[in-house]
């Protein structure tokens, strides 16, 4: 049997992150995870951690991760697998038909000014979870969707950055001199 192929764009935010698909399908969730905190906690969920509002839900029995910070993973030494551990979830929620051996090719937005490094530790959280990745500004993917590549501003108002991007007929560069 042949695999399927499915792309998708991933807003991966402070506060939420939201997915669309080629099959058409959208989901948003929180970009949260929590991590019993004790015996009792672990007991009373039988999981190793729970995610976005059932972690919100539960927050006082909880470890509660937000893994980005300011639009990137944060500093926090269980960040990226949270962040992993969000991608996934997202994925598997919004491809239920998914099978061993198909493709998956994400596009995965981040702010403007995110670094290099920035932009590594999201291709490494995103390991063996898609095959194929792009991280893309944010702003300029607004533009792109909208078909405006020249004499407008986009304003990204997000819970961790706000970013602007000025569109001029040509590709944005990361600093202007």
């Amino acid at each position: 049997m042949m695999p399927n192929t499915f792309h998708v764009g991933i807003d991966l935010g402070t506060s939420r992150t939201s997915i669309t698909t080629s099959t058409g399908k959208r989901f948003t969730s929180r970009t949260c995870v929590g991590y019993p905190k004790d015996v009792i906690a672990q007991k009373r969920f039988n999981k190793p951690y729970l995610l976005g509002d059932e972690a919100l839900e539960n927050r006082l029995a909880l470890d509660l991760i937000w893994p980005l910070s300011q639009g990137v993973i944060s500093d926090n030494p269980k960040a990226l697998e949270a962040t992993h551990l969000v991608l996934k979830h997202v994925i598997e929620t919004v491809l239920p038909e998914y099978r061993k051996g198909d493709l998956i090719y994400a596009a995965i937005g981040v702010p403007a000014q995110a670094s290099i490094n920035n932009k590594k530790a999201i291709i490494e959280a995103s390991k063996n979870i898609v095959n194929k990745v792009l991280i893309v500004s944010e702003p300029f993917s607004v533009a792109y969707s909208i078909d405006r590549f020249d004499e407008c501003l986009i304003v990204d108002i997000g819970a961790g950055t706000t970013d602007l991007c000025r569109m001029h007929g040509a590709m944005p560069k990361p600093k202007i001199n």
